[in-house]
């Protein structure tokens, strides 16, 4: 599939920023962190769409290599030196990109979570 035509399936659900020729962000309102939005890219090569964190998820979200990988093998998704990726076929791609990413925000805020404060009454 060629991008252009992604695209306007894409648009139907999500936005899309700073599209150029062969690239485009695709824009999914929700946090990483508190610092970092989700970063989805979608591009085209050798006719093929491909999304693509471009390294964002693993840069705000401090799992290891490997806590990662286990994630990417259940949703189906490549991790290859800190990116998550993933063949566009339709708009469920976008999900399932989104799916892993979510999971592994999930799995980050279990290890991490913040000593709660206790109050007295």
């Amino acid at each position: 599939m060629k991008i252009k035509e992604a695209l306007e399936l894409i648009k139907q659900k999500y936005p899309i920023r700073e599209k150029i020729d062969d690239f485009a962000e695709i824009v999914v309102d929700k946090m990483l962190n508190r610092f970092s939005y989700y970063y989805i890219a979608i591009h085209e090569e050798d006719g093929k769409c491909y999304l693509n964190d471009l390294a964002n998820t693993c840069d705000a979200i401090a799992l290891s290599e490997e806590e990662i990988k286990q994630i990417c093998e259940k949703h189906n998704v490549s991790f290859d030196d800190w990116h998550l990726s993933l063949e566009y076929e339709n708009v469920d791609s976008v999900e399932k990109l989104i799916a892993c990413i979510d999971e592994i925000v999930e799995e980050y805020k279990k290890l991490n979570n913040p000593i709660k404060i206790l109050h007295r009454k």
